[in-house]
C-alpha cells in the first residue's frame, strides 16, 4: 500500500538551477561538475534492530540559493507501524562543495557519510567521510571531517568532463559489522580515479 507522505523540513533543489546540469567548480579548469541533484545518492540503507528498523539516504542540495552544493541526509524509522522521519540535516559547514553522497549505519546505529568535495580555487575533487553516533543530538554530524583521498587535478578528461562518477558506495562489513568500506571517485591526472577506504567508528567494539 501506499505511497507514505511523510513531512520534512524546507530544502533548495534547484541546485545549479533548472536549466543547467552542472555548477560544481573546479581549480585550473573552466569544466564544472555535474551534483547529479535529482535523484537520492547511493544505495538507500536498510538495517533492523531490536528497538526498530531503520533507513539512511541522502541527496545533494543547494544550501545557499547560490548554487552551493550540500548534502542534505535523512533516517527514516519503523517500530511496529508506519515509517516515520526520525531525523534529518544539512551537512555544508564551510564553503566547499559537497556531493555525490553514501550514508550507512553501523551495528550500535552510528552513522557514516561519505561525499565528493571541491571549490573553485584549491580544492580539487576529492573524498572526504563525517558522521554522527547514535546518542549523539539527531540531525547534527558531529563527526570531524575525515580526508580519505585528495584530488591532484580537475577532472577534464572524457566526452563529456562535466559528468563526475555517477555514484559513490558505502557499505558495512558482516564479518564485523563495524567497519565501513567505501568506494568513490577522486580527480587526478586531469581524469577521475577510484579510491577503496576503510573506516569506523571507535565507540563500536
Amino acid at each position: 500500500s501506499g505511497p507514505t507522505t511523510l513531512a520534512m523540513a524546507s530544502f533548495d533543489s534547484s541546485l545549479c538551477g533548472f536549466t543547467a546540469r552542472e555548477c560544481v567548480p573546479q581549480p585550473d579548469s573552466a569544466v564544472t561538475l555535474d551534483p547529479m541533484r535529482e535523484v537520492v545518492m547511493g544505495a538507500v540503507r536498510y538495517r533492523r534492530f531490536d528497538s526498530h528498523e531503520s533507513l539512511v539516504g541522502n541527496f545533494a542540495v543547494d544550501t545557499d540559493a547560490s548554487n552551493h552544493a550540500g548534502i542534505r541526509w535523512f533516517e527514516l524509522r519503523r517500530s511496529g507501524g508506519p515509517w516515520t522521519l526520525h531525523q534529518e540535516g544539512t551537512y555544508s559547514p564551510d564553503d566547499l562543495h559537497r556531493w555525490i553522497g553514501s550514508a550507512a549505519m553501523d551495528r550500535d546505529g552510528s552513522l557514516a557519510l561519505a561525499f565528493n568535495i571541491a571549490d573553485g580555487s584549491s580544492t580539487y575533487p576529492s573524498i572526504r567521510v563525517t558522521g554522527r553516533e547514535a546518542a549523539d543530538t539527531p540531525g547534527v554530524m558531529t563527526a570531524s571531517e575525515l580526508e580519505l583521498q585528495a584530488g591532484t587535478s580537475a577532472q577534464t578528461f572524457g566526452h563529456s568532463p562535466e559528468q563526475w562518477g555517477t555514484s559513490n558506495s558505502l557499505s558495512v562489513d558482516p564479518v564485523d559489522d563495524c567497519t565501513f568500506w567505501m568506494t568513490a571517485a577522486f580527480a587526478e591526472d586531469g581524469g577521475w580515479n577510484t579510491r577503496i577506504a576503510s573506516f569506523r567508528f571507535p565507540s563500536c567494539a
